[in-house]
């Protein structure tokens, strides 16, 4: 059964409001996803820091950019996280200079980079016309016309049904698709899990 108050629902739709302008409602859903996940990621710090960037919370939003970039000193976090936020406050350059960071560090949120409208600012800026070369995505010119980008992470065979849809965004660099494969022992995943689809159709 789908628990409505798990953090990572909460964390998606605050994701999802600030597309819509609705800033009091994603700081609403990511307060509550950082409250409910106990140890936050600092991503879903990062996340409350651009919603409250964006609905005019600066105070906040750069104490949690301080707790970040302390992390950050220390090894941890995400370059992506810190982008977000520094594109959120309005500081571009520290944004393009903690994304090649992250490309540096091969950082994995980076696999979306080209399909979050955080960074729009950035699209004429030579050096993330040249980061996204590197990752040999499209020009970000597309994703500005095109809108959001996904990522989909799966267990079900049933994402060839969407094909058609997933070919046009992947044409773009707007779609990453990870299919998951727990065991391929036939019984065993049965067991592990009843309800996907088998290792051999994945």
């Amino acid at each position: 059964t789908l628990n409505p108050d798990h953090p990572l629902i909460h964390h998606n739709l605050g994701e999802l409001y600030p597309g819509q302008g609705r800033f009091g409602n994603a700081i609403e859903h990511l307060e509550r996803s950082v409250e409910r996940a106990g140890e936050p990621s600092t991503h879903y710090l990062a996340m409350l820091g651009c919603a409250f960037a964006r609905g005019n919370q600066r105070s906040k939003a750069l104490a949690i950019l301080s707790d970040l970039t302390a992390r950050s000193n220390r090894g941890l976090g995400s370059g992506f996280d810190l982008a977000s936020l520094h594109a959120a406050l309005g500081d571009l350059p520290s944004a393009m200079a903690s994304l090649e960071r992250g490309y540096e560090q091969r950082d994995l949120w980076l696999a979306e980079l080209n399909g979050w409208p955080w960074f729009d600012g950035l699209i004429r800026e030579p050096r993330f016309q040249a980061l996204l070369r590197r990752m040999d995505f499209p020009a970000a010119s597309n994703r500005s016309r095109t809108g959001w980008g996904m990522t989909n992470g799966t267990a079900a065979a049933l994402i060839i049904r969407d094909l058609d849809i997933l070919t046009e965004l992947a044409k773009l660099g707007l779609v990453k698709v990870a299919i998951s494969i727990t065991s391929m022992d036939h019984k065993l995943s049965r067991k592990m899990e009843p309800r996907a689809s088998s290792p051999a159709r994945r």
